[in-house]
This record gives C-alpha cells, structure tokens and sequence, in this order.
C-alpha cells in the first residue's frame, strides 16, 4: 500500500458558509457576546484562541449538515435573510413555514457539555438569540436543534456525540423584556444611538 497525505484537503479548504451576507452596522450577535463577556468573562474571553477558529468551521459545517437534513426531511423549511428592527440585525438559520404557526429554526453545535437543561444560564446566549429573532419576526415559537460534540461530558469523561432537539415558546413579555436588555446594553455600550 502506498499512502500519500494530501496538504489540499484541509478543514480550512472546506467552504465556509456563514449563511447570507451581512449588512453594515450592528448585529444582534455583537450586543449578545458583550453581555456574556461581562457575565461570564472566562468564557467569553477576548482572546483569539486558534481552536476558536477550527471549532467554529467545524460548527458551521455541521450546522449546514443539520439544515440540508432538514430541507430533505421537512417540506416547508428553508434558509432566512437578514432581518432588523430598532436598528439592530439578525440572521435566523432557518423557518418551517409548514409548521402553523410558522416556526423559527436555529441550529447549533457545541462542545459544551449537554447534561445540564437547556433553561441552564450557560445556555443563555442561545435563548437571548432566539428570542431576538422572534421578536425581529413577530413570532413566538421556535425549534431548537443542537449537536453536542462531547455529549454528556462531565469532568474530565467525554460523552458520546449527541444530536438533541427542543420545541420552544415565548410570550410577548419575555421576548420585550430581552429585546430591552439587548437595546439597553447596546446603548450603554455606545453600539446603538439612543
């Protein structure tokens, strides 16, 4: 047998979709990673970790593998654009306009551990950006979809991957509420004019 390592096949010659084009200006993921930064400063430090960069390729890959399942395995679903209110932006993975109501779909892959109930505050920027985007929306429902890279881990024991699911519901108070917090830090941050 005669093995030849190929240097052309890389994690970064992978095409690295990050869903539709952004727009200028400020984005509802900026204000959410600065409120986490002053929550949790640790883990969300400022500091270019070069892991960082491999672990959100392999995540954007793994999340477009979770939408071409689900564009095959559920009529009605598709990619969104760009959506923005209060002069705050937002880009949804995806919409299951079969669902009635219509359905938000955000998809996610994590190292972090998925033991924990996904109401757990290190779950908290997930739910902040799905509650942003319904409230961009005028939607109150949602479908979380999350890879687990170390499934259950737990001190030290990786777990197996895990692909976990949730069904969510909001109602108006908590999605103004949020919306007020991302409003109210991205003024205080000098993001957003008041």
């Amino acid at each position: 047998m005669l093995v030849t390592p190929r240097t052309d096949i890389t994690l970064a010659s992978f095409p690295w979709d990050q869903g539709p084009p952004r727009s200028e200006g400020l984005h509802q993921s900026t204000i959410i990673t600065s409120i986490m930064r002053e929550i949790d400063p640790e883990a969300y430090d400022c500091e270019e970790d070069p892991k960082d960069v491999v672990r959100v390729r392999i995540g954007s890959i793994v999340e477009r593998a979770i939408e071409n399942a689900l564009l095959e395995l559920m009529p009605g679903v598709f990619r969104l654009g760009e959506f923005a209110l209060d002069g705050i932006a937002g880009s949804p993975d995806g919409l299951d306009s079969a669902q009635e109501p219509f359905r938000l779909l955000e998809y996610k892959c994590s190292w972090k551990s998925c033991r924990q109930a996904i109401t757990d505050k290190k779950f908290l920027a997930w739910r902040m950006q799905i509650m942003g985007y319904l409230k961009m929306m005028g939607l109150f429902d949602a479908t979380l979809i999350a890879f687990f890279v170390n499934g259950e881990y737990e001190k030290g024991k990786f777990g197996e991957p895990l692909l976990r699911a949730w069904d969510l519901h909001f109602g108006q108070q908590e999605l103004d509420e949020n919306w007020m917090r991302l409003r109210n830090h991205a003024i205080r941050k000098g993001m957003l004019a008041a």
